[in-house]
């Protein structure tokens, strides 16, 4: 089975709520990351994305070194268990129109992030492996029980 664990980002940037957006925008540019999940302790509670910082911030003329996490994130959050289906996963970003999902331990504990990325290279790497299969003359995986 194709789970979520299999696929995931584990290294997730975190912040907490009182941290300046300022500071955030900076961690984003200078690790080259699209997103900072905000926690209260190990639990998180909101998400800044990059579409955040333009939306939010820019367009509302907002002064990123006065506003803090808190002002600008978006919760509640909506995540899923490692152990949860990547099928499962997609349907869900896919439904609410979302590009990232906090994957969360049995205690609602963080343990990592599901991206966009982290999908497009799991179907990607689905897709090459069945026309690698198919090439061969023995098509395997979920696209040969296609058509």
């Amino acid at each position: 089975m194709d789970l979520v664990r299999d696929i995931m980002t584990y290294k997730v940037q975190i912040s907490n709520k009182q941290e300046s957006i300022f500071n955030i925008a900076r961690m984003m540019y200078g690790r080259k990351i699209g997103s900072v999940v905000v926690v209260e302790g190990p639990k998180p509670i909101g998400i800044i994305t990059e579409r955040d910082l333009a939306y939010k911030v820019v367009a509302n003329n907002i002064q990123p070194k006065v506003a803090t996490a808190k002002d600008i994130m978006t919760s509640p959050l909506i995540s899923i268990r490692p152990g949860d289906n990547i099928y499962y996963a997609y349907k869900i970003m896919n439904d609410k129109g979302i590009k990232k999902l906090t994957v969360v331990d049995e205690n609602g504990n963080l343990v990592g992030i599901l991206t966009q990325t982290d999908m497009i290279n799991f179907f990607n790497k689905q897709r090459k492996e069945f026309i690698i299969s198919a090439v061969k003359g023995k098509p395997t995986g979920s696209y040969a029980l296609e058509g």
